[in-house]
């Protein structure tokens, strides 16, 4: 019996590698759609078609604002990033003709419930997995012999430490799976988003 225990065992190990939990999460820049000219870089084209460089234009103000997006952990997510009310905003309170040097890029992460999430799961379906197998390796042995009228439950009855730890498992394997799936709703992982740039003034 105890060997066929130490196999089950080493089954439902296996658990393990059906635990880990993966989350996608991307943010995607929206091309501006404003009045005015807007450049990733130090140049940019003038509403009468006249490439402007460094020379020709003053920085009336540097810009740094940032951004927050939720994503559901175990879950692959797209946001879009879209700040053309941040900019219009900014051209016109200080008066500016572009904006160049726009960038964006991630500086924070939060993982929020992530690691939690995995070791429940992992731990829930560990248990589950260990559960069953110890069952079904139980039913089959007492089971072995077609001329015995032995059953598990005759073997359960017998040997109450294996019957509690079988319940304790269930329950506990149960209780962790299910956590697994409310954690996320409840503590989800957060990516934040610098935008800086320049607003300039034709000269």
């Amino acid at each position: 019996m105890q060997r066929y225990l130490k196999i089950a065992a080493l089954i439902g190990a296996l658990g393990m590698l059906f635990g880990c939990v993966t989350t996608d999460h991307s943010v995607e820049l929206k091309n501006p759609e404003i009045d005015a000219p807007v450049s990733a870089s130090a140049y940019f084209i003038d509403q009468t078609g006249s490439r402007l460089s460094p020379e020709n234009y003053t920085v009336v103000h540097h810009f740094l604002f940032e951004r927050s997006y939720e994503g559901q952990i175990g879950k692959e997510t797209v946001s879009t990033l879209e700040i053309d009310a941040e900019l219009e905003n900014i051209l016109e309170h200080y008066q500016a003709d572009a904006v160049v040097n726009l960038q964006f890029q991630g500086i924070d992460y939060d993982p929020g419930a992530t690691a939690s999430t995995s070791w429940t799961r992992w731990l829930g379906i560990y248990l589950l997995g260990f559960d069953a197998i110890m069952l079904g390796t139980l039913y089959f042995v007492s089971a072995g012999d077609p001329y015995s009228s032995y059953t598990l439950g005759d073997f359960l009855s017998e040997e109450p430490f294996y019957a509690l730890m079988l319940g304790g498992f269930g329950i506990g394997g149960a209780v962790s799976l299910g956590l697994s799936f409310i954690l996320p709703a409840t503590s989800p992982s957060v990516w934040q988003v610098a935008v800086e740039g320049d607003a300039v003034r034709r000269d």
